[in-house]
């Protein structure tokens, strides 16, 4: 997002809108339904996502507009 920022949006004030937002996991139909369920894999990608994106708005004052994942299922 800071590449982005400062190549094509930050001199012209125009937020990043990030549209699309998914993972995919190898080996996914072999992992066990408690797995599946809880999907720690996908929380940890999320989570890392979410906070990077944050650290760039709150410290390097990244223009976002808004946030969408993949899918309401992800």
């Amino acid at each position: 997002m800071n590449y982005i920022s400062k190549r094509y949006t930050a001199a012209l004030d125009i937020p990043i809108w990030i549209t699309e937002n998914g993972m995919g996991v190898e080996n996914e139909s072999s992992f066990s339904l408690e797995d599946k369920i809880n999907d720690r894999v996908r929380q940890t990608y999320y989570a890392g996502y979410v906070e990077a994106m944050l650290q760039a708005v709150l410290e390097d004052g990244v223009n976002v507009g808004g946030y969408m994942a993949w899918s309401l299922m992800e």
